[in-house]
């Protein structure tokens, strides 16, 4: 039984919880979050929720909708090597120092 929803969408990120789900998916473009313009929906028979977002960028093509596992990989930030939020370790003496990567 689902009773509170939740969708946010940050860039190419898509977030969707649901007590005890969760699922955050990132697309290979930026997306909208406007909601005048996003529609969902849940089929309590069937259990599914239907979720449209509309696009930053109107038709642009989105490759490999089709393939999950390349929708569930976070996609590794520019200049980052780990895909953390730009932060780096410096220093090679042991001690932990971190700089901001822009």
């Amino acid at each position: 039984q689902v009773t509170n929803i939740e969708l946010y969408v940050d860039g190419c990120e898509f977030r969707f919880f649901a007590k005890p789900y969760y699922l955050r998916l990132t697309f290979p473009h930026p997306l909208v979050e406007d909601e005048d313009r996003h529609k969902a929906s849940w089929d309590v028979d069937s259990g599914y929720i239907r979720v449209s977002l509309p696009k930053l960028a109107r038709g642009e093509h989105f490759p490999n909708l089709s393939l999950l596992s390349s929708l569930l990989r976070e996609q590794k930030q520019k200049g980052s090597a780990s895909g953390t939020a730009g932060i780096q370790p410096i220093g090679d003496d042991g001690k932990v120092r971190v700089r901001s990567v822009p």
